[in-house]
């Protein structure tokens, strides 16, 4: 009797946990279906639990290629698909799932085809603030505009009138790594023409750097892309070799292993936005490493003995360069093919020095690995390590009396008015740091030495001058596809002399401009760039030959929508051509300013997209501003710099 009570109960537990599966949705239907996707919309199960969630799969019956997602229920049961192909066929799959993950019957459809593009991106020329686009010729006025899909704030690009004829446009006025949803409405009945989806390219990931992690591992850094508060990335592909790897929007620090020893690797990193069709990725940093280990055997106070292992690559000899850090010139030293090590000697005492390890082959030489090891130091003696603009590091050696006990800093101003004194025991770390000081400032620091807990004389001291301190925000006010102006900020404590300026480029190559003086107007302008790329703008203020820590800024040139020719007149002037493409304007409009001079008038023009202007000044350099105007107003498309140059010939080097 008990036997059966068991096994009926068995049987109830089993139906009660059938029944608790949901059943298949009911009523499917695929409407809605654009160019980037479609509307699939169904009704909950008539048996079974209550959904907590829906599994999704779409299939691209062109290549196989299959794409989930879990959808929570809403009120009207109709959801979104997007992110898809153009012109391809999918097929489209819903599950209902419970609680306990537990999922129902598929419900499919298939044989959804998705329509080829009309309003189309030409992805050949596409940028983080513009798209350029290409559609049938509508026959009527249209209107083009773009609202984003994916960003905190609802955003638009700069609408354009098209006229009926013209089949390619550019989109401008958008940011970086959207999602944009564009429409072309017919002017006079505001009915819709064409629409698309497309997402505009993230801004490139910066400062990339390579360094050794072992001798087969690569530490990869770089820095978050710079942009608009609403610029938009999911995270960075590193590639190097055949491999790839995707990681976060967060990390900014990844370590390659599995690397070979003597190989040269090119990483490239980039940001990505975006999944499937309306996936994007950003300009790649890119930068090469050859993994070799270069390893300290010993030091002493005058010298460094380093080894390393011998590269896969077949070689002819080795050199090894090295200087104190940040020194300007370096020594170097020639080894055989089969040598593993070196003594560097006759080095200064205390002094960290870097040391490059280069292969010497029938092509040249090529860096292979290097490294920073620091001699030792005297006894009793105070050696600089460290400065910034409101701290001071100094170290010292170990002394060889025993009746020294301790030692004691002092840090006095050079008038000798005592700041601050420090205690440090015997066999305690032999360096110490001196914060909260005045940028700009020189300090005397004082070694002395404990007897018997009671300071004995002074054995050594040392002038040190903090750095001076940073200027204040940085900004570009002005840009073209050549030229960046920008201004900061004055630096407000401490003292300095003036400010050295500079920009970099994405591969680090850092350009020197002229230096402004501390009472100068505080402005600077880089010439001769190139159009479309991003510069690290750097300003820092000076003390005689010391230079503070750095104010940065990003800014971008803009592309390249403005050319130029010339030739030059009977007359010894010089004639200009400039062209450009069709913005879909009403009328454009022309400004001209001399480096040196007085704008000149604003000149009118209709639709043409060139103009000629006559017996401008050889060895004069030109800013160039396009403006449009259409019913929204008139705006700014696009800038130029260049120079004519001192000729006597029909010959012209234009910088663009």
């Amino acid at each position: 009797m008990d036997s059966l009570v068991s096994i009926f109960l068995l049987t109830c537990l089993l139906s009660l946990s059938t029944a608790q599966i949901p059943g298949p949705v009911q009523n499917l239907v695929i409407n809605n279906i654009q160019q980037w996707g479609f509307t699939a919309a169904w009704d909950p199960p008539n048996t079974g639990n209550t959904p907590e969630f829906y599994n999704v799969t779409i299939t691209n019956t062109n290549t196989n290629d299959v794409y989930e997602r879990s959808l929570l229920p809403n009120d009207d049961g109709a959801y979104e698909i997007d992110h898809l192909y153009d012109d391809t066929t999918y097929m489209f799959s819903v599950v209902a799932v419970n609680s306990d993950g537990q999922g129902g019957l598929a419900v499919e459809n298939t044989g959804i085809n998705i329509p080829p593009c009309q309003l189309c991106l030409n992805s050949a020329t596409e940028g983080p603030s513009f798209f350029r686009l290409m559609f049938p010729a509508t026959g009527v006025t249209t209107i083009i505009s773009g609202t984003s899909v994916d960003a905190s704030t609802r955003l638009t690009g700069t609408q354009r009138t098209i006229s009926p004829l013209l089949t390619s446009t550019f989109f401008l006025g958008l940011q970086g790594g959207l999602l944009y949803e564009l429409q072309m409405t017919d002017a006079n009945t505001q009915t819709i023409v064409y629409s698309s989806r497309y997402r505009t390219v993230p801004n490139p990931a910066t400062n990339l750097l390579l360094s050794p992690d072992s001798s087969t591992s690569v530490q990869v850094t770089y820095e978050q892309p710079i942009g608009t508060q609403y610029h938009k990335y999911d995270g960075f592909r590193i590639t190097y070799g055949d491999q790839e790897r995707f990681v976060g929007s967060s990390d900014t620090s990844v370590v390659i292993d599995g690397l070979q020893a003597g190989i040269s690797y090119t990483f490239e990193v980039q940001t990505f936005s975006g999944e499937l069709a309306d996936r994007t990725y950003s300009m790649p940093a890119t930068d090469d490493i050859i993994l070799v280990d270069l390893f300290l055997e010993a030091n002493a106070t005058t010298s460094l003995s380093v080894a390393w292992a011998l590269p896969s690559i077949e070689v002819s000899g080795f050199q090894i360069r090295y200087s104190i850090l940040d020194a300007s010139s370096f020594t170097t030293l020639p080894f055989g093919a089969t040598v593993t090590s070196a003594i560097l000697e006759n080095l200064e005492p205390g002094k960290i020095y870097r040391i490059n390890l280069y292969i010497v082959t029938a092509e040249g030489t090529d860096l292979l690995t290097g490294a920073e090891f620091q001699t030792k130091q005297d006894s009793e003696e105070l050696r600089l390590q460290t400065r910034t603009s409101t701290s001071i590091f100094v170290s010292w050696g170990n002394t060889t009396r025993p009746e020294v006990t301790g030692f004691v800093l002092r840090i006095t101003f050079p008038e000798g008015s005592l700041l601050h004194t420090k205690t440090v025991g015997f066999g305690d770390v032999l360096g110490i740091e001196f914060s909260d000081l005045i940028p700009g400032t020189n300090y005397t620091i004082y070694l002395l030495v404990e007897v018997e807990g009671q300071s004995d004389t002074t054995v050594h001291s040392l002038d040190v001058t903090t750095l001076p301190g940073m200027p204040g925000r940085v900004s570009c006010i002005y840009i073209t596809q050549s030229l960046l102006r920008f201004v900061w900020v004055a630096t407000q404590e401490g003292n300095f002399d003036g400010y050295a300026i500079s920009i970099q480029t994405d591969d680090g190559e850092e350009i020197p401009l002229e230096s402004v003086g501390k009472d100068e107007q505080l402005q600077a302008m880089a010439y001769y760039l190139m159009d479309s790329t991003i510069y690290t703008v750097i300003v820092k203020s000076t003390l005689g030959d010391l230079r503070g820590e750095p104010a940065t800024t990003i800014c971008r040139t803009d592309f390249q929508f403005l050319k130029v020719s010339t030739s030059t007149s009977t007359s010894g002037g010089q004639d200009l051509f400039l062209d450009w493409p069709d913005f879909g304007a009403s009328s454009y409009e022309m400004e001209y300013t001399p480096q040196e001079g007085t704008p000149s008038s604003p000149i009118i023009l209709d639709t043409s997209t060139m103009m000629i202007l006559r017996n401008l000044s050889p060895g004069t350099a030109y800013h160039f501003t396009l403006f449009g105007f259409s019913e929204f107003g008139r705006g700014r498309l696009t800038g130029v710099t260049f120079v004519l140059g001192n000729i006597h010939m029909n010959e012209l080097i234009v910088y663009l």
